[in-house]
């Protein structure tokens, strides 16, 4: 076997052991099911494995997470920088491609709009798309499981469907100026609305409350992007950060632009460690619907009412 067979082997993705080992509990189809099963196996697997599976997933993404495939897509594809693209529909092509399997790849690379048959005909819900579960995330939870909490990005992969790693990025000539492209901002199925709750160092976190409460606000005032909550305001994406706040935290206030709204709101510590477990959803609930409607925005009438129902 000459060099250039041996060099052909090692770039043949029908080669990428690790990956397709990985991949293999998925079973051929993406459902919260099949990625427990691919987490559960995962987790069984030697570290160096998982990190190789990870560099050759995102050498795949590398040859189909591109524009010229991003063209196919069955509704919201891919047009121009600025306009409607379903970046989480494309994602969730993309990743359904990979868990058909090495000929599946091969076909896709080979004939972008074969793209289309993996692009599933239903609308992702509110929580898959705040929670976002994906091949590529569920392999970095796999890595880092039982880790000192500092995260491992090995391959030039995208972590969420917002993103485009570097590499990735080759493949999308509209962007090839390079920087951050706001995805989230042209998907009818972007998550506008965002609501954390940040709480000193060494304490618990609230991430799976923060969650549910933008799910809630989310439902009450539209989760389709652009949000339809401003009369004048072309706002396409907002920020509520509520925080116990530390000297590290920033300063109090909200800042609006024509598309961009960014809220702070400083909440007591007393109170905070007051809320019982089972009411930190409302409590986040409450607060940041207060934030919205003390952000200066130019709210719909219907969005107020929505905003001081939830408020209370």
């Amino acid at each position: 076997m000459g060099l250039r067979d041996l060099f052909k082997r090692a770039t043949d993705p029908a080669d990428w052991t690790e990956m397709w080992t990985v991949l293999r509990p998925l079973g051929g189809r993406i459902t919260p099911d099949s990625l427990h099963r691919m987490l559960a196996d995962a987790q069984r697997l030697p570290r160096d494995t998982l990190v190789a599976a990870d560099e050759q997933l995102g050498r795949a993404l590398i040859l189909i997470d591109t524009e010229e495939h991003a063209r196919h897509l069955a509704r919201d594809a891919w047009v121009a920088p600025e306009k409607p693209f379903g970046r989480r529909r494309f994602v969730r092509a993309t990743h359904a491609v990979l868990a058909a399997g090495p000929e599946a790849l091969a076909r896709v690379v080979a004939d972008p709009p074969a793209l289309r048959s993996y692009d599933a005909g239903d609308a992702a819900s509110v929580v898959e798309r705040i929670r976002e579960q994906s091949v590529v995330t569920t392999l970095h939870a796999a890595i880092n499981v039982g880790g000192t909490g500092e995260r491992y990005y090995i391959g030039p992969c995208s972590e969420v469907s917002s993103t485009l790693a570097d590499d990735v990025g080759k493949g999308w000539a509209s962007l090839a100026d390079g920087g951050m492209y706001p995805f989230e901002t042209y998907d009818p199925e972007g998550v506008w609305l965002t609501v954390t709750m940040e709480t000193p160092d060494g304490e618990e976190g609230w991430d799976a409350e923060s969650d549910l409460a933008t799910e809630r606000l989310l439902v009450a005032l539209g989760d389709r992007t652009p949000p339809q909550i401003a009369r004048t305001t072309s706002l396409r994406t907002a920020w509520i950060d509520l925080a116990v706040p530390d000297e590290d935290t920033e300063p109090e206030g909200w800042d609006l632009t024509d598309e961009e709204l960014h809220t702070v709101v400083h909440l007591d510590a007393a109170l905070v460690a007051a809320v019982p477990r089972d009411q930190r959803v409302d409590f986040l609930t409450r607060h940041a619907a207060g934030a919205l409607l003390g952000s200066e925005t130019d709210l719909t009438d219907e969005a107020a009412a929505t905003l001081k129902a939830l408020a209370q």
